[in-house]
């Protein structure tokens, strides 16, 4: 295999935290990204043009409507004798390891298809307009564990063992199913919450001014648009958890790779 963990996804017009996201996951061990383009007029060409360059990202022009799942197909393809895992991420879901490494975490899952992980949802903090630096540090109250939104799951997958995409949160396999961090069996899309030892920060909200351009760029999985409701189902803060910040602030204190943004 080329690499072991590897990371797909699909964007429109995300280049506000592109390179958090690419670096947060990398400092997690993730050596490839297969990105698939969904029609941005952003400035995401100049952010990703260096990891173009040393082969870390792979950049596929996607402009169907709606193209996620057709983008997580091709993917699988592509990846199926090139990757050991493969994460189906969103570019506003940081996916990370409680423990260690997420190269590190996943040996002890290879003898199941995937693992299932669940959402954590995080809220607007309050935030009118976008802060300035990284959503991890900007962004620390989230909802109680027993949100039933949490309950979804996005799964890290071997490629060489799943056969479909069934939509963004599951996939079939050539046997078995998806398992938990607690190797309990996960065959569909939502999961009680189990998130001690890995888990996804899901930053749906942000702040309302970022929220406006999230309705305004479609979704990759409908042709229909979210909506203020769904802003406000999703903005739940009850709970101050700093732990993407910390761990992405300890592990980038022993690497070279640049851990802000560059002023917008």
């Amino acid at each position: 295999m080329e690499n072991y963990l590897s990371v797909g996804a699909i964007f429109k017009n995300e280049s506000l935290y592109l390179e958090e996201w690419l670096i947060f996951h990398q400092l997690q061990g993730v050596e490839k990204f297969y990105l698939y383009n969904n029609g941005s007029d952003d400035r995401y060409m100049d952010i990703l043009e260096k990891y173009i360059g040393n082969a870390t990202v792979e950049l596929f022009d996607w402009p169907q409507q709606p193209g996620q799942l057709s983008a997580y197909k091709d993917c699988l393809q592509r990846t199926r004798h090139r990757s050991r895992w493969v994460a189906f991420i969103d570019l506003d879901e940081f996916l990370f390891s409680t423990e260690c490494l997420l190269s590190e975490f996943l040996p002890r899952f290879e003898t199941y298809p995937a693992l299932a992980v669940n959402w954590l949802i995080y809220g607007s903090n309050g935030h009118k307009n976008e802060p300035n630096g990284n959503v991890v540090d900007a962004y620390l109250r989230r909802a109680e564990y027993d949100f039933v939104v949490n309950r979804h799951v996005k799964c890290v997958v071997d490629p060489l063992r799943t056969v479909d995409v069934l939509n963004p949160h599951c996939f079939t396999y050539a046997q078995s199913n998806a398992v938990n961090e607690l190797l309990k069996t996960v065959s569909g899309p939502l999961n009680d919450y189990c998130g001690t030892q890995v888990r996804i920060n899901h930053y749906f909200c942000k702040s309302q001014e970022y929220f406006e351009g999230k309705i305004a760029r479609g979704r990759a999985t409908t042709n229909s648009k979210r909506n203020w409701r769904n802003f406000n189902g999703h903005d739940r803060n009850e709970v101050f958890d700093d732990t993407a910040s910390r761990v992405f602030h300890s592990f980038r204190q022993h690497s070279g790779l640049i851990t802000k943004l560059p002023a917008q």
